[in-house]
């Protein structure tokens, strides 16, 4: 079969994966939004990723994001006319930090144009129902977010933890991904506070988001930014920028818990990166984090409850005080393949008439 997906691979790089799991089942893939938009190629699958890809990456009509939409329908329509079917992975229930009303009708148009809509755990699916009436029409199926087997390599903990100027006796908690608000990062910078540990150390990667903030805020932010990440501290490192691939497994090496402070969320592709590396992880109880997590070592708390999470760390803590700090991820790795993934999608394709 042929395939079209929105995305350009590598944006994010477990969609290589995605594509290499449709390519070695035998099935023709195609890429990228302009694809969508300009080429004459009529697929037999189209998945849809990220509706913000056709929307706000990929813009046609600077102004008038309703001529966009229609331009959107319009060729949603021209594959559905040509038997294409259309699936939609819910990655989010609406866009982050600037949800508008724009947004919520691309979202639902999406949905509604949709033969199969994918999930990553049951509390997707009813939030997704509660969202738009027009899910519950549709074909709800759990696949399981796969694996980022892609960016993985061995790197020795003490040599990471050297080339990132980190202390050896550290007990290193990793902040990893997109500094974004709705992410929580007062939720870990208050956590982090709260933890008695001498030996704690917080190291802070990623690329720092300013949307929702106001114009001075955003200023005072940057400049702030800037002096935590020129500035060496005794518990705390800052690396604020976009990370390369080859870069990431060097980070997640050096870590010996990862801890994510959300406020709110449906999905993290930190948690499934933090399986690949064989970090335990602890996270908020919300979206599909719980279900995403399933055979993995994790612990998770209420969400804004600093005890709770305090308590998560100081045990992983205590674990490796103990050296039992051994965490064996093949078990969940043969079940988040991106193979098996793919399977399921094109066996339900099979029962759509």
């Amino acid at each position: 079969m042929k395939i079209l997906i929105t995305e350009k691979p590598g944006y994010n790089s477990y969609s290589i994966s995605l594509i290499k799991a449709y390519q070695e089942l035998g099935h023709t893939v195609v890429c990228d939004s302009s694809n969508f938009f300009s080429s004459n190629f009529i697929p037999d699958i189209l998945h849809i990723q990220w509706p913000e890809t056709l929307y706000k990456r990929y813009i046609l009509c600077d102004d008038n994001m309703e001529q966009q939409l229609q331009i959107v329908r319009n060729k949603l329509d021209y594959f559905r006319n040509h038997n294409t079917k259309i699936i939609h992975t819910i990655h989010n229930i609406i866009s982050h930090n600037t949800t508008t009303n724009i947004d919520i009708k691309f979202y639902k148009l999406f949905i509604e144009k949709a033969d199969l809509l994918i999930h990553h755990c049951k509390k997707s699916i009813e939030l997704t129902k509660n969202q738009y009436a027009c899910a519950k029409k549709k074909k709800n199926i759990i696949c399981k977010h796969g694996d980022f087997l892609i960016d993985y390599k061995s790197v020795d903990k003490n040599e990471a933890i050297k080339l990132l100027n980190i202390p050896k006796e550290k007990f290193v908690i990793l902040n990893f991904g997109n500094q974004q608000k709705y992410k929580g990062i007062d939720n870990i910078n208050k956590i982090f506070g709260k933890l008695k540990l001498k030996n704690k150390y917080l190291l802070n990667v990623g690329n720092y988001s300013y949307s929702g903030y106001s114009k001075l805020k955003k200023e005072l932010m940057l400049l702030y930014n800037f002096y935590k990440e020129k500035r060496t501290f005794t518990h705390q490192k800052f690396i604020y920028k976009p990370i390369k691939i080859s870069e990431i497994p060097l980070v997640f090496s050096a870590a010996d818990v990862v801890l994510l402070g959300h406020n709110a969320g449906l999905n993290s592709g930190v948690l499934n990166m933090s399986a690949t590396f064989s970090k335990p992880v602890v996270f908020p109880k919300i979206g599909c984090f719980t279900e995403q997590m399933e055979g993995w070592e994790h612990k998770s708390y209420s969400v804004n409850q600093t005890s709770e999470a305090v308590e998560c760390i100081e045990h992983y803590a205590e674990l490796k005080r103990k050296n039992e700090f051994i965490f064996d991820n093949r078990l969940w790795l043969k079940n988040n393949s991106w193979n098996k993934h793919v399977g399921n999608i094109l066996n339900e394709l099979e029962k759509i008439s």
